[in-house]
């Protein structure tokens, strides 16, 4: 069997995301090219960094300004905020993820919405994500993975949700989140819902596994 086409795993991924959120709010998806127009601020951010991370940077602020396109929102710089993340402009929220050379961004207007977050893992990492279960699981989590068996895939699924979460969440809390500070729990059905929960903070986190080939996909929502 051969593996499948990288720009169909993109394409599937965007419109699964695109179902996924509210009518408001788009995905865009491109794969890793730094020739991709943005912004001289933007590029410029990314100057000295090594090419492949020129790559995924362009493409990934690329597909941001083209989502607030879809959404009618201002598409001017996306500088990055003290958090890491990209600064959206004023009434707009979105976010961004790139692994292997996919990259993904959604946009939307910030009604209503604190925060949101998307990340996808590709299945390559599988591996090393067993030997970072410590970083990753919170403390009860890890009593639940050590005495129940949990798989990589499993493991991937939990690591995906959490940087969706640190996406939707950190700017709300005041400072970059920590995976193990967060606590994951599926919600079961085929909806894939999870909610999530942040040491030392009240509120709960709305999010989703998604289907994706290849890899694990997650949204997390942080209503205001």
């Amino acid at each position: 069997m051969h593996p499948p086409d990288a720009q169909a795993v993109l394409d599937a991924a965007v419109r699964t995301l695109r179902n996924a959120l509210p009518a408001a709010f788009f995905a865009v998806g491109a794969r890793a090219d730094e020739r991709l127009p943005i912004p001289a601020a933007d590029r410029a951010l990314v100057d000295k960094a090594v090419a492949h991370r020129r790559a995924e940077f362009v493409a990934g602020r690329w597909c941001a300004h083209e989502a607030l396109k879809a959404a009618a929102l201002p598409a001017v710089g996306l500088p990055t905020g003290p958090l890491g993340a990209p600064c959206w402009p004023s009434g707009a929220i979105g976010s961004i993820t790139h692994d292997a050379g996919h990259c993904v961004a959604i946009a939307g207007p910030a009604a209503g919405v604190s925060g949101v977050g998307i990340d996808w893992c590709e299945d390559s990492r599988l591996a090393g994500l067993s030997e970072l279960a410590d970083q990753i699981l919170a403390d009860r989590e890890q009593q639940a993975f050590r005495h129940g068996g949990a798989t990589a895939r499993q493991l991937q699924r939990i690591f995906c949700a959490k940087e969706a979460v640190v996406k939707a969440a950190s700017s709300a809390v005041g400072r970059f989140l920590e995976l193990r500070d967060i606590h994951v729990v599926d919600e079961g059905g085929n909806g894939g819902a999870f909610h999530a929960h942040i040491a030392s903070h009240s509120f709960a986190i709305r999010g989703w596994h998604l289907p994706a080939v290849g890899h694990a996909l997650a949204l997390a929502w942080l209503a205001a």
